[in-house]
């Protein structure tokens, strides 16, 4: 299935008669981007983005307000499904973060800000919770101000 500029393909196992992983790869240069394996039974989905040998791990997958409408993570039949609606502008089509805000409020120093909140997404679908961003120096969590976005590089 070609979505934008990804290939998906259906991954099978020991004779299931249905996929169990799907490997995506740039429908432009044919490389290889992830590899997802979704668990049915444990509610898991396993995500390695293969460039950068990074797997991600995410849990009770079932409670994920797309999981079922979209046949149980059918990445392939999701397209064609008539409750899929496509990503907006607002939504990655790619495997990525995106990232939300909470409201304005005032700081001890006067001034105004914010907090950063996290969700990961794949084909416009919320593929975990929202987790608030936490500095990496000081563990607190991450304030911009209420007119800024936050920029994790």
């Amino acid at each position: 299935m070609e979505v934008q500029n990804l290939e998906i393909t259906e991954v099978f196992v020991d004779g299931d008669e249905r996929a169990r992983g799907y490997l995506i790869a740039d429908k432009e240069t044919n490389n290889l981007l992830y590899f997802f394996d979704v668990d049915r039974v444990d509610y898991k989905l396993t995500t390695i983005k293969i460039d950068a040998a990074q797997t991600m791990i995410f849990n009770n997958i079932n409670e994920v307000d797309k999981y079922l409408s979209t046949n149980e993570f059918d990445f392939i039949s999701i397209k064609d499904n008539p409750d899929f609606e496509p990503p907006t502008a607002n939504q990655p089509i790619t495997f990525r973060e995106r990232y939300s805000y909470g409201a304005c409020f005032r700081l001890q120093d006067g001034s105004y800000g914010r907090g950063v909140y996290r969700a990961t997404y794949f084909l416009g679908i919320r593929l975990s919770s929202w987790t608030q961003v936490l500095d990496e120096e000081s563990g607190g969590p991450v304030i911009v101000g209420c007119n800024e976005e936050y920029n994790p590089n």
